[in-house]
């Protein structure tokens, strides 16, 4: 045997040998690397499968088709939808119309729109509005004209003195902006003051649809929405009056002469729709159907009929509902499309990608923990001496069996109480809190689970101290002890147990490496509370041993 030889097969400190070392620590770090990317590649591979999975076993359509971009006008309806784009491409928008008596099969009329458009029924067109463009459809043809300057936030579009009107939102006012068929002209400004300073809000959006008196203006403050009559160029001061409770998604339009809005209020199992409409300056309540609506977006008044067309839709599905409102009755109801499922995938599908997702994260450094052990007991020296007998390192697969069993103690229930108060508050439940003992009771599964996480903490530290064991490692049969196979005690194991917050990194694949390289099997915690983390057998149990 040669003296490189000799050398390469002599005991080295961790190791069997050098060669072990070499071996050993080249194909743990190849190892690392290849599940540390899995670790960010296998989430996305599994949220792109379901999605591929779901578009085809659950038919689901990712187009979207938009309620606040509907127009009636010649007769039919019109509104644009936008399919998704996939990595770098944009999102593609298009401009369809369907008729009113069959609305299965929608006709695309205008295809990828740079950006998806408010439509704006006139006279002899359609007009097509967006920040950066403006256009219109006439003669079945679509018309763009140049936009040297990109609008700020505005109002949905309007007809004024027949041109297309805006409200832009400004700094510190409300302009109202016309198109005069080259650019947008800024015709008034009205600044944006709160009627009732006392409510401490800012205006979160407005609205505005006009008739031959001026414009009929909506401001939303907070939870109240306000309505004023703006003569522009004439009256510079607006007399406001308060409508009631913005609710959801409300919208403005003038029915039966007369200024209306359209909102749906919030209940416990959906949304009612309400619509108030102002007579003798009094805005008493017109409209109030008691049934399940999605956000209202748009609404429109059949001239003929006098009838209400109102658009909104499910939002998970991207379809679009029309409902005609004759006498306070829905006389009529038809999706645009087909109609969505009431679920767009079986109950409990989010829930089970999730847990796919965050299951895998959790398997792979198992499954490394189990490689690594397996390679260790080949390669490293597994006995670790301090006294009279040496005592056997315990291993990756052990400890990582251990983790879980505490984790799932530590952390389920507080998980569940968490997944609880969610949904509660998802689906409107709880209320939001008033006063301190409400605020208490609203967040109570929080406190609960802070409160309870703290305590099983605590019990574990102490339960490490004194006798190296948590149920975790009891049923795995490890044991924690201090370098010199004495009990380490609380604070040592305090010490320990709060450096998990560095080897916990990358579902512990950090703590897992480290013991995988480290001379005597030890992560961060270890090495910083002098411990080492040993076999507990029955045949190997000391007078100290737990018992």
């Amino acid at each position: 045997m040669s003296e490189e030889s000799a050398a390469s097969d002599a005991p080295i400190r961790g190791y069997l040998s050098e060669a072990s070392k070499r071996r050993f620590t080249i194909t743990a770090g190849i190892l690392g690397t290849v599940f540390l990317v899995a670790q960010f590649a296998l989430p996305f591979a599994v949220m792109l499968g379901s999605m591929a999975f779901s578009s085809q076993a659950f038919d689901v359509d990712f187009a979207r088709r938009h309620p606040h971009h509907v127009a009636v006008w010649d007769g039919r309806i019109w509104f644009v939808e936008t399919a998704p784009g996939f990595g770098d491409d944009p999102d593609t928008s298009s401009l369809l119309r369907t008729g009113f008596d069959d609305m299965s099969t929608p006709e695309t009329m205008v295809d990828s729109f740079e950006e998806t458009p408010f439509l704006l029924a006139g006279e002899d067109r359609l007009w097509l509005i967006s920040k950066k463009t403006f256009g219109y459809f006439q003669d079945g043809l679509h018309t763009t004209i140049d936009q040297p300057e990109q609008l700020a936030d505005f109002s949905h579009p309007f007809v004024f003195e027949g041109k297309p009107a805006i409200l832009e939102r400004w700094p510190s006012e409300l302009a109202l902006v016309i198109h005069d068929g080259v650019a947008w002209q800024a015709r008034a400004t009205i600044p944006v003051v709160v009627p009732d300073p006392e409510c401490g809000c800012g205006l979160d959006w407005a609205k505005a649809v006009a008739d031959e008196r001026g414009v009929h203006v909506f401001l939303e403050f907070g939870t109240a929405l306000y309505y004023g009559l703006w003569n522009p160029g004439l009256e510079d001061d607006i007399a406001w009056e308060l409508v009631g409770d913005a609710g959801k998604g409300w919208a403005p339009v003038i029915w039966r002469g007369e200024p209306t809005v359209f909102g749906a209020t919030s209940r416990e199992d959906g949304r009612n729709l309400v619509g108030k409409r102002r007579g003798d300056g009094v805005w008493e309540e017109e409209l109030r159907l008691d049934r399940r609506v999605g956000d209202l977006v748009s609404v429109f008044e059949d001239a003929a009929s006098g009838s209400i067309l109102i658009f909104t839709g499910a939002s998970y599905s991207g379809t679009v509902l029309v409902l005609k409102i004759d006498e306070g009755n829905v006389a009529r109801e038809t999706w645009i499309g087909e109609k969505p499922r009431d679920r767009a995938f079986f109950p409990g599908f989010m829930v089970a990608i999730m847990s796919t997702q965050y299951g895998s994260m959790l398997l792979l450094p198992l499954i490394l923990a189990i490689i690594l052990s397996a390679l260790m007991r080949r390669h490293r020296v597994t006995s670790y001496s301090s006294g009279p007998r040496p005592q056997e390192f315990a291993s990756l697969t052990r400890r990582a069996v251990a983790q879980l069993i505490d984790a799932a103690i530590m952390a389920g229930p507080p998980i569940l109480a968490m997944v609880l108060f969610m949904r509660m508050t998802l689906e409107g439940v709880t209320d939001e809190p008033e006063g301190f003992s409400d605020f208490v009771a609203f967040f109570a599964p929080v406190l609960v689970s802070f409160g309870w996480a703290l305590l099983i903490g605590i019990l574990f530290t102490t339960t490490e101290g004194r006798s190296g064991v948590t149920p975790g490692k009891w049923v795995a049969r490890i044991r924690v002890l201090g370098t010199d196979l004495q009990p380490c005690g609380f604070w040592r194991a305090l010490v320990r147990n709060l450096l998990k917050c560095v080897d916990g990194f990358f579902n512990f694949m950090v703590g897992i490496m480290v013991v995988a390289l480290s001379e005597n099997w030890q992560r961060v915690g270890d090495m910083a509370a002098r411990t080492v983390v040993v076999d507990w057998r029955p045949e190997s149990m000391d007078s100290k041993a737990p018992q």
